[in-house]
């Protein structure tokens, strides 16, 4: 059983996981806003940050409105999200460790960026050409 200075010490630990990655996702949310041209690697600090954020926020919402005992509450879940480490993914390997899983989250990312570009560029294309069928000075045209 913890002390409650565990309890007070754990409770502010989640707090600071909560703020942090709330900044990071808040971060990716503006930079998108912005229209900024982002990185696969931003994309991944962004979502993977927005994952973070809501476990850890379920955690300081379970322990705070429920009145639960904030290290018997980060207990339970981590056994529900270390289910998924043996989630069953396309690309395995026998590393099995963060950096690897990044890479390969990174790849995979960088791989959806070039057909999310290629369906904007085939949008945007296609638009163009009908916007330069119109005559000019047109209704339509603008």
């Amino acid at each position: 059983m913890s002390t409650p200075e565990d309890r007070l010490q754990m409770t502010e630990a989640v707090a600071e996981q909560v703020r942090r990655a709330h900044a990071q996702a808040t971060d990716l949310a503006a930079r998108l806003t912005r229209g900024e041209r982002l990185t696969v690697e931003n994309l991944y600090d962004g979502l993977h940050a927005r994952i973070l954020h809501s476990w850890w926020s379920m955690i300081a919402r379970h322990g705070a409105e429920d009145g639960l005992d904030i290290t018997r509450v980060t207990a339970k879940f981590t056994f529900w999200i270390g289910c998924y480490l043996t989630e069953d993914l396309p690309v395995t390997s026998a590393r099995g460790d963060a950096t690897w899983d990044k890479k390969i989250a990174l790849a995979h990312l960088e791989r959806a960026q070039a057909y999310m570009k290629r369906a904007a560029a085939r949008e945007f294309l296609a638009f163009s050409a009908e916007q330069s069928k119109k005559p000019a000075g047109t209704e339509e045209a603008k």
